[in-house]
């Protein structure tokens, strides 16, 4: 199914059509944005004569020497910056960013996307786990933790964030790619609730987000967002912002929009998640899962990550075998593998 808004050509499931019609109802493109069709676009004012759109500061009160990534460089994000972000609050900011980084530290390892330095690396602090990818993208796992089932090779790997943190780096990349206009009516989250961390718990009802697994057959080819703006007065959020990484769609409902919160919206909030949206025609043989994330929790919680491969064991003791010149017993066990994704 295609719809065009604002002259944007999107695409989504036949199934999804009911749904994709309410949805653009309620609200329209405000912006799409592709981070390497849109790199060069943009002009930086100089350090001096900058503002800092998150605690109001300008220089010589505040400074403004890093470079400052409107949506996080860990996601491969190396062209669009900013120049309405000081040092102080790049700082605050990277640190939600680093438990959004550690959430999808798999997903960046499998995917090869570098952060400021290289792509990550998982060790366990007991030196039991190793996961990593080379420069030819061979993907290698080794550890203790590597199980055989039939035909089946699995492993767990398990990364630790904290999910408020998580949402604030999702909600300031938001606030990042805004128009200067729309900045004022969340004044009151920024200054209450992402510059400071002492009101966390009044802020865990809101911190919902939904995610979309697309399939690596309709993953993006670049990183992507586009932010919804409402077109209705009614109780829905003002704004939307969804956020591609490679086989990912993050929807974040924005929180505490200056309207909403004095219309009183915000006792009854309804909020409409838009279907699995593409920009091109999709692969529809390719299964997309939905999940509602609650991201209120204040303390670190750990997440696990099961990756499963299916390989003929009888093929592979047979290699083994010939590799190493020597019958193996019955029963053996693998320490170690390697695999390369398709393109």
């Amino acid at each position: 199914m295609t719809m065009n808004q604002n002259k944007i050509q999107l695409y989504t499931y036949p199934s999804e059509k009911s749904r994709s019609d309410a949805f653009f109802k309620n609200y329209h493109v405000n912006k799409l944005v592709d981070i390497k069709k849109d790199r060069d676009r943009q002009t930086l004012k100089a350090k001096k004569e900058r503002l800092c759109r998150f605690c109001g500061k300008s220089y010589p009160e505040t400074i403004f020497t890093k470079k400052a990534h409107s949506i996080s460089h860990f996601l491969g994000n190396n062209f669009l910056l900013n120049d309405f972000e000081c040092d102080k609050c790049n700082l605050q900011f990277a640190k939600y960013e680093t438990y959004l980084g550690e959430y999808l530290k798999v997903y960046r390892i499998l995917n090869g996307t570098k952060g400021k330095h290289a792509i990550p690396k998982i060790k366990s602090s007991d030196g039991s786990q190793h996961v990593s990818r080379n420069d030819e993208g061979v993907i290698n796992f080794t550890g203790k933790d590597l199980k055989v089932n039939g035909d089946e090779i699995y492993c767990q790997i398990k990364t630790s964030y904290k999910p408020i943190f998580m949402y604030k780096a999702l909600v300031k990349m938001a606030l990042s790619i805004m128009n200067d206009d729309d900045i004022p009516y969340y004044k009151e989250f920024i200054q209450n609730f992402l510059l400071h961390e002492e009101n966390n718990e009044e802020l865990s009802s809101m911190a919902k987000i939904g995610i979309y697994s697309v399939g690596r057959a309709n993953r993006v080819d670049s990183l992507k967002y586009m932010l919804f703006q409402k077109k209705l007065d009614t109780n829905i959020p003002f704004h939307l912002f969804s956020l591609y990484y490679e086989d990912f769609i993050f929807v974040i409902p924005l929180p505490l929009h200056l309207y909403d919160f004095k219309k009183g919206y915000y006792e009854q909030m309804r909020v409409e998640m838009p279907p699995p949206l593409f920009f091109s025609i999709p692969n529809y043989e390719a299964k997309v899962e939905f999940e509602q994330l609650n991201l209120g929790t204040i303390d670190k919680v750990t997440k696990t990550d099961r990756m499963n491969f299916t390989l003929n064991s009888e093929q592979l003791r047979e290699y083994i075998e010939k590799q190493l010149n020597a019958d193996l017993p019955e029963t053996f066990k693998i320490d170690g593998f390697g695999f390369k994704l398709n393109s």
